[in-house]
């Protein structure tokens, strides 16, 4: 967005028309929206309207309560649908659908194909898509969403049938960064379902549930999902207590923790495509097959430099093809067929510490001076000098790069 931005201060009854007036002047245009909704929905709505892109700010703190169905679009959305390019900047305000009783289910936003939307410092909470139709408890989006620093929690998308996403449903081009998804549930991907391409970066993920088939956190439905940097704890799905991926996933520099999958398998990860795995740490998840990992029948999981432990319910790794150990792994057990050939371990605990916050924007799981992890790549494998961990160090750290995400 160009930066000479043209700041409108007005009461609700002006902004739209006095922004409207000079869309065709300026490049570029933000307004502050009064602490109501008509006043948020005019202001959208005029944002629409600015060819080269618009900026509503909110209020520090302001809270949005949605009681109506603006328009129908996608089975209901309680705000106008994004088709311009638009940049709403919360300053920590939120805005939620009411929770009376008798208020119909309607998703907060909803991002058309050729919508341009970035959200920044903003909580969207108790979003319903239920239409059994569309998915995206919050955000129902076919165009480009990019979000930082936000907060999703409490939105759904419960019904039996063609509805994922409880926090957001994308089928365009998603970026999520340092951002937290809590309590959010739809019958599959918690949080976040994906069908195109979506980069997830230094994020949190805590209590999402899926219910009816995988993904607590996340699912990958379609094309790329890339995940760097992020911790996921608490999660729970019948396969991929975290993520579920039908296409291609890459993950990176990512702590899993506490999190739980039923009889589909991967208390962590449950892989039905093309997965990958480097620098991460997935420890304590349950699943009576694969309490960590799950690999289908057929595809592909590669898992580097990583630390596999503690699984619960189960075999750490399970499923019909064995996951590709791409070098320097630890596994406490040995059903992830990890080998010294690839400098690997078995049968070894990584004494891992207990997830907490030990720098960056997410919570990992420090290592202990004696750990057989630490400094165990040595600094001239592809990979590691001139990486960063989890939390944004720098590696090595010693003679060499330990192994995990910390």
């Amino acid at each position: 967005m160009n930066r000479r931005l043209h700041r409108l201060v007005a009461a609700a009854a002006v902004v739209a028309p006095v922004i409207a007036s000079l869309a065709v002047e300026q490049p570029a245009l933000a307004a502050t929206a009064p602490c109501t909704v008509p006043g948020l929905v005019a202001a959208i709505q005029t944002a629409n309207g600015v060819a080269a892109g618009a900026t509503v700010t909110l209020p520090s703190g302001c809270v949005y309560t949605l009681s109506t169905v603006r328009n129908a679009t996608d089975g209901g959305t309680g705000l106008p649908v994004i088709t311009g390019k638009v940049t709403i900047q919360g300053n920590g305000a939120t805005i939620r659908r009411s929770a009376v009783a008798g208020i119909p289910a309607f998703r907060i936003l909803d991002v058309g194909p050729a919508g341009h939307l970035t959200l920044t410092s903003l909580t969207l909470s108790n979003g319903l898509a239920n239409n059994g139709v569309q998915g995206g408890g919050a955000i129902f989006s076919h165009g480009t969403l990019s979000v930082t620093g936000s907060t999703f929690t409490g939105n759904s998308s419960p019904a039996a049938t063609g509805t994922s996403g409880g926090g957001i449903d994308s089928s365009g081009t998603l970026t999520v960064t340092t951002s937290t998804f809590t309590g959010n549930t739809a019958q599959e991907g918690g949080g976040i379902f994906n069908q195109k391409t979506a980069t997830v970066k230094n994020s949190t993920f805590t209590n999402n549930t899926a219910t009816m088939f995988g993904g607590g956190a996340m699912v990958n439905g379609a094309g790329t999902m890339t995940v760097t940097g992020d911790t996921f704890t608490g999660n729970t799905g019948p396969g991929g207590g975290a993520i579920d991926n039908d296409a291609t996933v890459i993950v990176g520099d990512s702590t899993f923790f506490n999190n739980t999958a039923g009889t589909n398998g991967g208390g962590a990860i449950v892989n039905f495509g093309t997965a990958t795995v480097r620098q991460s740490t997935l420890s304590g998840n349950t699943s009576p097959f694969g309490a960590d990992l799950l690999n289908f029948l057929g595809d592909t999981f590669s898992v580097s430099m990583s630390i596999v432990a503690g699984g619960l319910g189960g075999s750490n790794c399970g499923g019909g093809t064995p996951v590709t150990d791409a070098g320097y792994n630890i596994d406490s057990g040995s059903s992830c067929g990890f080998s010294t050939v690839s400098h690997s371990l078995s049968n070894t605990q990584p004494q891992l510490d207990a997830l907490a916050s030990n720098g960056g924007s997410t919570q990992t799981m420090a290592l202990p001076a004696g750990s057989p992890a630490v400094d165990a790549i040595p600094a001239t494998v592809a990979g590691c000098k001139g990486s960063i961990d989890q939390r944004g160090t720098s590696r090595p750290q010693g003679s060499g790069c330990d192994i995990g995400a910390y």
